[in-house]
């Protein structure tokens, strides 16, 4: 149990830690957007291929929900929500580069077959003044992933 959960969370700190080294504590002011997006889910299991997205975002923060579904009403595992909540970092802003990398946690909604309801999330991405694309992982035993492509408001 403790080399399921700690080591996963060990590996995505040092990788966060070793990009983001001189990162300055977040303001978590109300300065962001709004986003939603469509994608597709896949994951060690089968999880629901479709993906709907929201979130709210600013340079610093980022948070929302994942709805995956594919539906098939009698596979639980196919349809349930993702809530989470990450730090962002953007990589290279001198150069008015707009990768970011995050992470945070994240509570899983209709959690039937895995095995915990709370979970680490790890956030790769990039943002244009209009759209952006983000994949995202999440240790939830089994791990799931999703690739979302974001219109920005």
């Amino acid at each position: 149990m403790l080399k399921r959960i700690c080591l996963p969370v060990i590996f995505m700190l040092s990788i966060f830690l070793t990009a983001a080294p001189a990162m300055a504590f977040p303001d978590f002011g109300l300065d962001g957007r709004l986003s939603a997006g469509l994608g597709a889910g896949f994951g060690d299991e089968d999880v629901g291929p479709f993906v709907l997205s929201g979130k709210y975002w600013s340079e610093t923060v980022e948070g929302g929900l994942e709805l995956f579904y594919d539906g098939d009403t009698g596979d639980d595992i196919d349809q349930f929500g993702l809530a989470w909540l990450a730090v962002r970092y953007t990589l290279h802003p001198e150069e008015g580069n707009s990768t970011y990398m995050g992470m945070g946690g994240g509570l899983m909604v209709n959690k039937s077959s895995f095995e915990n309801s709370f979970g680490y999330v790890a956030l790769l991405g990039w943002d244009s003044e209009q759209w952006g694309f983000e994949f995202k992982y999440g240790y939830y035993d089994p791990s799931i992933y999703s690739v979302v492509t974001y219109w920005h408001f």
